[in-house]
Protein backbone atom coordinates (compact mmCIF):
# COMPACT_ATOMS: atom_id res chain seq x y z
CA UNK A 1 0.00 0.00 0.00
CA UNK A 2 2.88 2.38 0.72
CA UNK A 3 4.07 2.16 -2.89
CA UNK A 4 0.56 2.81 -4.21
CA UNK A 5 0.10 5.79 -1.88
CA UNK A 6 3.46 7.26 -2.80
CA UNK A 7 2.89 6.75 -6.53
CA UNK A 8 -0.58 8.28 -6.35
CA UNK A 9 0.63 11.11 -4.13
CA UNK A 10 -2.26 10.73 -1.72
CA UNK A 11 -2.65 9.98 1.96
CA UNK A 12 -4.05 6.72 3.26
CA UNK A 13 -7.13 8.59 4.44
CA UNK A 14 -7.72 10.06 0.99
CA UNK A 15 -7.38 6.65 -0.63
CA UNK A 16 -9.79 5.00 1.80
CA UNK A 17 -12.24 7.85 1.31
CA UNK A 18 -12.58 6.63 -2.29
CA UNK A 19 -12.29 2.87 -1.59
CA UNK A 20 -13.72 1.03 1.41
CA UNK A 21 -10.79 -1.37 1.66
CA UNK A 22 -7.93 -3.03 -0.24
CA UNK A 23 -10.31 -5.46 -1.87
CA UNK A 24 -12.43 -2.62 -3.29
CA UNK A 25 -9.28 -0.93 -4.60
CA UNK A 26 -8.17 -4.20 -6.19
CA UNK A 27 -11.52 -4.69 -7.91
CA UNK A 28 -11.43 -1.10 -9.19
CA UNK A 29 -8.00 -1.71 -10.72
CA UNK A 30 -9.16 -4.95 -12.32
CA UNK A 31 -12.32 -3.30 -13.64
CA UNK A 32 -10.23 -0.59 -15.28
CA UNK A 33 -7.84 -3.10 -16.85
CA UNK A 34 -10.63 -5.37 -18.08
CA UNK A 35 -12.58 -2.41 -19.45
CA UNK A 36 -9.52 -1.19 -21.33
CA UNK A 37 -8.80 -4.63 -22.79
CA UNK A 38 -12.43 -5.03 -23.81
CA UNK A 39 -12.47 -1.66 -25.55
CA UNK A 40 -9.20 -2.30 -27.39
CA UNK A 41 -9.81 -5.89 -28.45
CA UNK A 42 -13.57 -6.01 -29.00
CA UNK A 43 -15.33 -2.64 -29.11
CA UNK A 44 -12.98 -0.47 -31.18
CA UNK A 45 -12.54 -2.94 -34.02
CA UNK A 46 -16.32 -3.25 -34.28
CA UNK A 47 -17.08 0.48 -34.12
CA UNK A 48 -16.06 1.32 -37.65
CA UNK A 49 -16.47 -2.09 -39.20
CA UNK A 50 -18.18 -2.23 -42.55
CA UNK A 51 -19.14 -5.82 -41.87
CA UNK A 52 -19.51 -6.51 -38.15
CA UNK A 53 -19.81 -10.27 -38.57
CA UNK A 54 -16.58 -10.57 -40.57
CA UNK A 55 -14.80 -8.32 -38.08
CA UNK A 56 -16.08 -10.37 -35.16
CA UNK A 57 -14.91 -13.56 -36.86
CA UNK A 58 -11.41 -12.03 -37.29
CA UNK A 59 -11.32 -11.00 -33.61
CA UNK A 60 -12.32 -14.47 -32.43
CA UNK A 61 -9.86 -16.14 -34.82
CA UNK A 62 -7.07 -13.92 -33.49
CA UNK A 63 -7.93 -14.92 -29.92
CA UNK A 64 -7.89 -18.59 -30.88
CA UNK A 65 -4.52 -18.13 -32.54
CA UNK A 66 -3.19 -16.31 -29.45
CA UNK A 67 -4.50 -19.10 -27.23
CA UNK A 68 -2.67 -21.72 -29.26
CA UNK A 69 0.59 -19.78 -29.00
CA UNK A 70 0.19 -18.85 -25.34
CA UNK A 71 -2.59 -20.54 -23.34
CA UNK A 72 -1.41 -18.89 -20.12
CA UNK A 73 -1.87 -15.43 -21.67
CA UNK A 74 -5.43 -16.21 -22.66
CA UNK A 75 -6.30 -17.46 -19.19
CA UNK A 76 -4.80 -14.27 -17.72
CA UNK A 77 -7.06 -12.16 -19.91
Amino acid sequence: MDIILASAGVTKGALYYQFDNKEALGYAVLDEIVASLTREKWVRPLQNAKNSIDTLIRIVAAHISDARRSPARLSAE
